[in-house]
């Protein structure tokens, strides 16, 4: 079939550059997966184990148990607040692992860092293609040679955190939406639709994007008709939903009530609504400071910083005692929004503001309190100011195509959340390596002067 041409036509293409020769391109992409994937390897040899996150200490015990069987921590409450994703990535590489491998603490996966990097690598390769369809095989190659040496998703390697395999999936949905608008077919739109429900199951905070997807995909297919446009849409939808509903069926049922993936976002919702705390979790330790010593008096002497956020939260969600944790949180949150959102409308959005650019012109700095080094700091502002210079030419020539506007929409879409809920700056390493494709690929599209396809779809149906 005619798309199923345009799909292998898009992969020889990959290769193509009117500056190298296919050979030479496919040389400098093993070079660059090769380098990025021994700096990952070293960063899995040497993994942070002396600052350990709740997320970290909850994904490891998750796939300790997982290899037994269950999707229960050993004591632990609440395990439905933490996606299966990478519990089950972690589980794997635990199965697949020598029994004689030794842990460094009880709550760790010594073959979950390897498995983080064999993910973190796969992504290179996603990002040069990604580039490359968007902007031709030079752009692909410096976008992926860009992540390879980016000192902080490097680090992420030798963290149990989900960030690294929600890249790679999120960037391979990236692709594969890209594909499916450039081939004109609904098939490779259902297969992005598939890996966008294991991103989802990975990071939860994709799950709101499934709609905004589904209907960005209808609106820019329209011009084919409506039909192709549904059809487009649908299979998108339809395939993520299928990927999903195990999973939610299995917690809902688990938990009694409806569980769209995870039973959390009640607290994230307060803490990045709440405007005395600056939308952080430390701000609302430090508002709470007096009454959490109260009701924990071994802290009187210690920083805020060491209080646990639990307590913080149990303390709000003891204002309604007749709701869940969740429930109460997310009560909280609504009152925030009214008071804070529509009394304090300049605040709350400067609020907003502070916390998007947190997220993105901060830059993960490994666990723990240290700071992050300035040489880490000014490689990535520089990564940062690469991916917007690129979308900003794009819109400014209006060079903007659907299968730019699609990874756009995906970019806009995380920011936005982050700016409501919370924000930190591990948070932008999910849509980092589409960000940085499809800068590169915008500025070659500018400066080179690119014929690009008008990025509308027609169906491969019959």
């Amino acid at each position: 079939m005619r798309a199923r041409s345009a799909v292998r036509e898009m992969i020889r293409s990959l290769f193509a550059s009117s500056s190298l020769p296919p050979r030479a391109v496919a040389v400098s992409l093993i070079v660059v997966v090769a380098v990025g994937g021994a700096l990952r390897a070293d960063s899995a040899a040497h993994p942070n184990v002396g600052y350990e996150s709740a997320d970290e200490r909850a994904y490891a015990l998750l796939a300790q148990s997982l290899t037994n069987g269950r999707y229960s921590r050993r004591g632990g409450t609440n395990d439905l607040h933490w996606p299966p994703g990478a519990p089950m990535l972690f589980a794997a590489a635990r199965k697949l692992s020598s029994a004689s491998t030794t842990s460094r603490r009880p709550s760790d996966v010594p073959a979950a860092y390897w498995a983080q990097a064999v993910m973190s690598t796969v992504t290179l390769a996603l990002v040069f293609a990604l580039g490359a369809l968007l902007g031709g095989a030079v752009a692909g190659l410096i976008a992926a040679g860009v992540l390879a040496v980016y000192p902080p998703i490097i680090s992420m390697n030798g963290s149990l955190l989900s960030e690294p395999l929600g890249a790679a999936l999120a960037t391979g949905a990236a692709l594969l939406l890209v594909m499916a608008l450039r081939a004109r077919s609904w098939r490779v739109m259902a297969l992005a639709g598939g890996v966008f429900g294991l991103l989802i199951l990975t990071r939860t905070d994709f799950l709101l994007a499934l709609p905004l997807l589904a209907l960005s995909i209808g609106l820019l297919c329209r011009r084919e008709g409506m039909r192709l446009a549904l059809a487009h849409a649908g299979a998108f939808a339809a395939a993520a939903a299928l990927v999903l509903a195990p999973w939610v069926v299995y917690a809902s049922q688990r938990a009694g009530h409806l569980v769209p993936v995870t039973s959390g976002g009640g607290s994230a919702l307060f803490v990045g609504t709440f405007l005395p705390g600056e939308g952080t979790t430390f701000g609302v330790k430090r508002e709470l400071a007096t009454a959490l010593r109260a009701r924990h008096p071994e802290y009187d002497s210690r920083s805020v910083y060491d209080i646990p956020a639990k307590f913080a939260l149990d303390l709000v969600a003891a204002r309604h005692p007749s709701l869940g944790r969740d429930a109460a949180l997310k009560r909280e949150a609504r009152h925030n929004l009214g008071e804070y959102g529509l009394g304090q409308p300049l605040a709350f959005v400067k609020m907003m503001s502070a916390k998007a650019a947190r997220m993105w012109l901060s830059s993960y700095r490994g666990g723990g309190v240290e700071p992050v080094s300035l040489p880490v700091r000014i490689v990535h502002l520089i990564v940062i100011a690469l991916g917007v210079t690129g979308l900003v030419a794009l819109l400014l020539t209006r060079r903007l195509t659907a299968e730019f506007a699609i990874v756009l929409i995906l970019l806009l879409y995380t920011t936005l959340l982050h700016a409501v809920f919370v924000s930190k700056a591990r948070y932008n390493v999910p849509v980092l390596p589409m960000f940085v494709a499809a800068g590169v690929a915008g500025l070659a599209t500018v400066l080179w002067r690119r014929s690009r396809s008008p990025g509308t779809l027609r169906s491969d149906a019959r």
